[in-house]
């Protein structure tokens, strides 16, 4: 009886200990799937831009005295804010005033005599002669009272544009003589932006317009210039792109530039998190019944935070964007 109860406890333990067994090579032996998300690949149209970054600038004019004479009125200090063609201040203009009155009445006795006298000779009441000497008359003295106009007009000194006065500080009675440097006037608004352009992408662009983004706004620029030469000691070309419609562009600040450096394309993009950079080479996961399978990519531009794929997929295939580096080749997968 004893020896029968010994050889039931053996059995039941060579039973469990097979069962144990089985279920855990039955444990080791499933296959864990992982869980990714998938995209469909699509073609879509596109422009390659490259980004140049520049700065905002406006035009600063040097204002200076066009005639000889004395301060007789400063309207406007230094940093003051002033409107195209309001008069900042005058130099010599009692002297040129009255030159102007009597160049007027010089002006107008001519002209009275020259239109007496041309119906005269019409008539055939005086010679040729005479008329022409006082057409003569006429004409040198109309040109002392445009001569006279423009040296009164020049005794103002005027605001070629909008702006703000710089190193601008003059005071009534002082001497100046003509070409003398009185200030600056630097354009409250940027009319332009300059950058500079690398030398992979220095073809010819003039005349293209592209896009500026000045902070959260977005304005249309036309490139005016492109120099021939290089800045000293880069490799980058200094370019100029005129600002339309300007207003409220500050001069100073940073600019970027979208210039685009080829046709529009039809290709495939992709976010750029789903190609993975490797030592032998760029690959994307694709998806097909569940497995996963690795394949290599070539890859082009960055087009607004997308990678261009210039081979290696093709449209309709199904990509990994999330989960892709818990992957290999032939993984199995299930979608979220």
């Amino acid at each position: 009886m004893q020896n029968r109860l010994i050889k039931l406890f053996l059995l039941f333990l060579i039973v469990s200990t097979i069962t144990v067994s089985c279920k855990k090579e039955k444990v080791k032996g499933e296959v864990v799937k992982i869980p990714v998300k998938t995209m469909l690949v699509k073609k879509e149209k596109y422009s390659l831009k490259e980004p140049v970054y520049g700065i905002a600038k406006g035009d600063v004019f040097v204002l200076r005295a066009l005639v000889n004479g004395k301060v007789e009125g400063v309207f406007y200090k230094e940093g003051d804010f002033v409107k195209k063609d309001s008069v900042i201040m005058k130099i010599g203009t009692s002297i040129a005033t009255i030159n102007l009155n009597n160049a007027k009445i010089k002006f107008n006795e001519t002209e009275r005599d020259f239109n007496r006298n041309k119906k005269m000779f019409d008539k055939g009441l005086i010679s040729r002669s005479v008329f022409e000497k006082s057409k003569l008359m006429y004409d040198i003295d109309k040109n002392h009272l445009e001569l006279a106009k423009e040296a009164y007009s020049n005794t103002f000194v005027k605001a070629p544009f909008s702006g703000y006065l710089e190193e601008f500080d003059h005071k009534n009675g002082e001497m100046l003589g003509a070409g003398s440097p009185l200030g600056k006037i630097a354009e409250a608004f940027a009319n332009k932006v300059e950058g500079s352009l690398p030398l992979a992408f220095s073809g010819k662009f003039e005349g293209q317009f592209i896009k500026i983004k000045i902070r959260d706004k977005t304005y249309t620029g036309k490139i005016r210039y492109i120099s021939k030469d290089f800045i000293t000691g880069t490799k980058f070309k200094k370019i100029i792109i005129d600002i339309e419609k300007r207003d409220k562009v500050v001069p100073g600040v940073d600019v970027l530039l979208e210039l685009n450096i080829g046709a529009d394309k039809n290709g495939i993009l992709l976010p750029l998190n789903v190609v993975q950079f490797t030592d032998k080479g760029k690959k994307v996961f694709t998806v097909s019944n569940g497995i996963a399978r690795s394949n290599i990519v070539n890859v082009g531009s960055i087009v607004n935070e997308k990678i261009e794929i210039l081979s290696g997929l093709k449209e309709g295939d199904k990509v990994v964007f999330t989960g892709q580096q818990y992957l290999s080749n032939g993984s199995e997968i299930v979608e979220k």
